[in-house]
């Protein structure tokens, strides 16, 4: 790289000319899994810059659902990179940051808003997108500002990090652990972290996209959720100022009421998350068909509910309050005698542990899919099982373990407000969710059960292994706990002839196994229904 005098950045841009485009792609292993290009754009207005991004994410090449998504994010900045407006538009729509001084005011792609106060920023970053790092880079370089430490904000988790770039002989190093070297012209020629990603500069223009929704490998486009077809009540409850749906499905006279509570990751009442259908419909239309009414509800920013005001900051223990607020309505709605059932899918299964062990009102727990052990060590396994899918190096999978170890170990520190180090900072936003699944997993609230807990897994479950069911029914008196492990089926209770099927998920054609919501239906025969009439 070249140096330059220090200025406001005006002249560097005579340099870098409308047009101008630069290509990356970015390879996991041997397969190239993220393509970016950035193409600086004629100016909206004479104190500002544009820059436009378009990325591409292949998910089959991490082995996960969801084939080609796609986003393109214009970036509006001042000459010195200071950002002023960004737009990201991708199949979920578009959402919009603004900055002025001492805030920044988003509006979401759901339409919710937000409004925040702000450091004076350097620039923004964007998650893989390696074509707008290289344009920083010339533009930094050129004016004098590196080596450096800078403000960055990373508008996919509303956070602000400090991000260093330190000469090492010919090569720059970030505090993210990034090794960025340089061709002769001064632009970026290739960048790495560690031995398992390698990003390489590549000739190319632009795409021009006709759409950008995902690529649906596997998925039909007639899969339909078998819910359709049991009587359903939209529901609306209010929460802090914010209307949350969701959706009673069952006979109007029902034998018992449950309260499904669904996993990690955006999803709306039906387990609807972008390509992958979690089967929750159809669950509730089983069950419904044996005399058992399902509350299902969305995920804040999923279906009809809008984001809640933990945003920027997910808290675990709002997740616990909003599932709470379900289970007081459906407690209210249930007709004398009826019981009322807490089950929870994968981590959804702690929360449904947690609300048990503390409501008198619920008599029953089902856990579909739940840990055991702590969500460090499920990640850990999880790390185990990519870094073999993905042919990853030895070196690569230590890595990623010992970030996630330092990470928990922060946590665990007992300071969780204060800052983490260095190349943990983009998850610092994640400290009070990940924190507050240290606080709440089921080995400090099953003990506190005194109700019937069904336990169930499948066999061919990858991200939270059938082990976890026995280990879960140790916690609890012998005569409460009755564990179903389904063979052949994986973690989204669906055939599975595969033991990595992950990217299979995206697949709709798969449907949850019957074999399930029948067990579950004779589980709350036998246990629920007959203690309850016991205890009359």
């Amino acid at each position: 790289m070249t140096s330059g005098s220090r200025s406001d950045g005006l002249h560097i841009w005579n340099d870098i000319p409308v047009g101008a485009t630069c290509a990356y792609e970015t390879q996991i292993g041997s397969r190239v899994a993220i393509r970016s290009w950035a193409r600086r754009e004629d100016d909206p207005s004479p104190g500002l810059r544009r820059i436009a991004v378009w990325q591409e994410v292949d998910f089959a090449a991490f082995n996960r659902p969801g084939g080609l998504a796609r986003a393109v994010t214009r970036i509006d900045a001042k000459p010195n990179l200071a950002p002023r407006r960004i737009a990201i538009l991708s199949v979920a729509g578009e959402a919009v940051f603004r900055f002025s001084a001492g805030k920044i005011a988003v509006r979401f792609v759901d339409g919710t808003r937000l409004e925040t106060s702000s450091e004076p920023l350097d620039f923004a970053l964007l998650d893989n997108s390696p074509a707008l790092v290289a344009i920083y880079a010339r533009v930094l370089d050129a004016t004098n500002r590196l080596p450096g430490t800078f403000r960055a904000y990373l508008p996919g988790t509303l956070a602000t990090i400090p991000y260093s770039l330190e000469r090492d002989g010919n090569v720059l190093r970030s505090s993210l652990g990034e090794v960025l070297r340089f061709d002769n012209t001064g632009w970026l020629s290739s960048l790495t972290v560690g031995d398992s990603i390698d990003i390489r500069r590549v000739d190319g223009t632009v795409p021009r996209w006709r759409s950008l929704a995902p690529s649906h490998r596997a998925q039909t486009t007639d899969a339909r959720t078998e819910e359709s077809k049991a009587e359903a009540q939209d529901l609306v409850i209010q929460r802090d100022g914010h209307r949350l749906h969701g959706r009673l499905v069952g006979p109007h006279d029902p034998r018992a009421l449950l309260l499904l509570i669904g996993g990690s990751g955006l999803h709306d009442r039906f387990g609807h998350s972008g390509v992958v259908d979690l089967g929750y419909g159809d669950l509730a239309a089983q069950l419904a068909s044996r005399g058992i009414g399902t509350l299902l509800f969305d995920k804040p920013g999923a279906g009809r509910t809008k984001l809640t005001a933990d945003v920027a900051r997910p808290s675990f223990a709002a997740a616990v309050a909003i599932a709470q607020s379900w289970l007081d309505e459906l407690v209210r709605r249930a007709p004398l005698g009826v019981p009322v059932i807490v089950a929870g899918h994968s981590q959804g299964g702690q929360i449904a542990a947690y609300l048990a062990a503390h409501s008198s009102e619920v008599a029953g727990l089902c856990l579909l899919a739940t840990a055991y052990r702590p969500i460090d060590s499920i990640l850990a396994e999880q790390i185990n099982i990519q870094a073999q899918d993905l042919s990853l190096s030895e070196s690569a999978r230590q890595q990623q373990l010992s970030e996630l170890k330092a990470l928990f170990d922060w946590l665990r520190s007992g300071d969780r407000s204060g800052p983490p180090p260095s190349n943990l900072a983009p998850l610092a936003h994640l400290s009070e969710w990940y924190g507050g699944l240290i606080d709440t997993h089921p080995a400090t609230t099953l003990p506190h059960v005194r109700i019937p807990v069904a336990i169930l897994h499948g066999d061919r479950d990858i991200q939270v292994p059938s082990r976890e069911a026995s280990a879960l029914a140790t916690l609890l008196p012998y005569d409460l706990a009755s564990v179903k492990i389904f063979e052949g089926l994986d973690h989204l209770f669906k055939r599975s002839g595969e033991a990595s099927n992950i990217r299979h998920y995206g697949d709709r054609r798969r449907k949850m196994s019957r074999d399930v919501p029948n067990w579950i239906a004779g589980w709350i025969e036998r246990a629920v229904l007959l203690r309850s009439n016991d205890e009359r």
